[in-house]
């Protein structure tokens, strides 16, 4: 499509008395050749003919050369630069730094994530597919601020494992899920479970398939088994001799070295998911 030019395109050279100004009500790049008007090669033919293309093959905009660097300003009504790139330095720079800030958006497919760069609040976000934010860099605060919950590590799993179960380490150095009360060899849940998933996830290799993250800091939801005792909340939990599940940690002597974190969330009797604040010990 062609793209409108409202006032005159103006390419300067050195010194800068030396400019071409064209004002054509529009220029075509990579489209087919028009007929009408003599179109030649340079920047004055296209002034001359009004309206111009160029064509549709291997086609590139150079600014610069050797010797003398290229730059690049667009202007607001105002008159003020509103985004420069400099040739020499390689420098974009978005916004006039006087009361006016910049920005910058970047898009994948249609509805795919998007990169935002927010000059007036210095926050690069990152957005996923449903347009949700999934991760800021606050440039002002120098925060980082991630909408998963926990800090994950990649560990090889014997099979695959469903998310929010309780597991241990084998001898093999590979990961399955618990099976009996009290186990020192207790490594922490799986994590991923219900509404949590990882913000961070370390030693993460997408080649490798079995392979588990699990929940090593932060807040995560894992499998409990209430029917052998109630779970209050702020109950130390454990390995539970229900595959895979937690239980409430009743006996002090044996809960040392075997616990994986602490109950949010209360559960009298059944099994299934709970919120838990991750913390081996």
């Amino acid at each position: 499509m062609a793209e409108s030019i409202v006032g005159p395109l103006r390419i300067t050279g050195t010194p800068v008395d030396r400019q071409t100004v064209l004002t054509a009500s529009s220029v075509r790049i990579g489209l087919q050749r028009r007929t009408e008007g003599p179109v030649t090669d340079g920047v004055d033919a296209m002034a001359a003919a009004g309206s111009s293309v160029m064509p549709t093959a291997d086609v590139t905009l150079d600014i610069g050369d050797d010797g003398a660097s290229g730059g690049l300003r667009v202007r607001d009504s105002n008159g003020q630069t509103v985004v420069s790139i400099n040739g020499e330095t390689g420098i974009g720079t978005f916004g006039t730094g006087r009361g006016q800030s910049g920005g910058l958006v970047i898009r994948a497919a249609a509805n795919g994530p998007v990169i935002q760069v927010d000059g007036a609040t210095g926050r690069i976000s990152f957005l996923n597919a449903r347009l949700e934010t999934t991760l800021v860099i606050n440039g002002v605060t120098g925060d980082i601020e991630f909408s998963g919950a926990d800090c994950s590590e990649d560990f090889d799993a014997v099979r695959h494992l469903q998310p929010g179960s309780v597991l241990v380490a084998r001898a093999d150095g590979l990961v399955d899920a618990c099976t009996i009360a009290y186990d020192h060899r207790v490594v922490g849940v799986r994590s991923g479970a219900g509404a949590y998933h990882p913000a961070l996830r370390l030693d993460s290799h997408a080649e490798h398939q079995d392979r588990v993250p699990i929940a090593i800091a932060g807040k995560a939801e894992c499998l409990v088994d209430a029917d052998i005792c109630p779970v209050r909340v702020g109950d130390l939990l454990t390995t539970s001799p229900t595959p895979g599940h937690a239980m409430a940690a009743e006996d002090r002597a044996r809960m040392i070295g075997a616990t994986i974190g602490k109950s949010l969330l209360a559960r009298s009797g059944g099994r299934g998911l709970i919120p838990m604040l991750v913390g081996l010990g």
